[in-house]
């Protein structure tokens, strides 16, 4: 059989790809990790002296009585995603424990904290929903550090526009996506990785969630950030993707 000449040049070429991959080359895949937040904690708007750093349980939106609840979130990027590596998806799952007795979504939404923040060893207890007071170092509405170290704004400095917002109901999980441009952020720049803020709709009465925080007994239910990434190849590695073996080949040729 004949081949024509831009046939055989692109035969050619493929395996020219191949003749440069030696077998100390490797080709370097997208990778998985999830992620327990490294900190969590509660605030209580008519409370601004309690908090939750070391309970079940964290809440965001308005009580029975229309007094909002936030929920913070830290988790620790640069010490288990490589330095320089591409974020190409991230999402944070958290799993519900109560809500109040409707059938009705409500919108709640993720905010990059703009301050750092701490988690104590204050424990509400079971529910947990009115907070205990503060100890040590713990978040609340009024102080990033309890007693003395204060947010400039009452109830959490953050960025008002929102990273992602999902639909919360009364059952199972909620997923907030979209989160990758935020992890990328805190993974160029740890020092500035705080976290985020969980707003939940504080205009109207009964729309308080609570969630499994990360000290809940039950592993599985803990606050979970799912994230993709690629990493920077190695001398002598190639990131290939759905290319294959041969892409990862050629990409060497062209290289030298």
């Amino acid at each position: 059989m004949r081949l024509h000449r831009w046939q055989f040049g692109r035969f050619g070429l493929i395996l020219l790809a191949l003749s440069f991959v030696s077998s100390s080359s490797r080709c370097v895949d997208g990778a998985v990790i999830g992620l327990f937040p490294s900190a969590d904690n509660s605030l209580y708007f008519e409370s601004p002296a309690n908090s939750n750093g070391a309970g079940n349980a964290l809440f965001a939106g308005n009580n029975n009585n229309s007094h909002a609840r936030r929920a913070l979130l830290a988790f620790d990027i640069a010490g288990n995603i490589p330095a320089g590596a591409t974020i190409t998806s991230a999402e944070l799952r958290l799993s519900l424990l109560q809500a109040p007795p409707n059938l009705s979504e409500t919108a709640m939404t993720l905010h990059p904290l703009t301050a750092s923040w701490g988690e104590g060893t204050s424990n509400a207890g079971n529910p947990g929903g009115m907070g205990i007071l503060a100890a040590a170092r713990d978040a609340t509405w009024v102080n990033r550090f309890h007693p003395g170290t204060a947010w400039t704004d009452p109830g959490g400095d953050f960025n008002p526009l929102a990273s992602a917002s999902a639909p919360v109901g009364v059952l199972g999980n909620a997923v907030w996506t979209g989160l990758a441009g935020d992890v990328q952020n805190w993974l160029n720049g740890p020092a500035g990785n705080f976290g985020w803020l969980l707003l939940g709709d504080e205009t109207t009465n009964q729309t308080a969630r609570s969630f499994a925080s990360r000290q809940h007994i039950t592993a599985a239910l803990r606050p979970r950030l799912t994230i993709e990434y690629t990493a920077v190849p190695e001398p002598g590695m190639w990131a290939c993707g759905a290319g294959g073996l041969a892409l990862c080949g050629l990409r060497r040729a062209r290289k030298k």
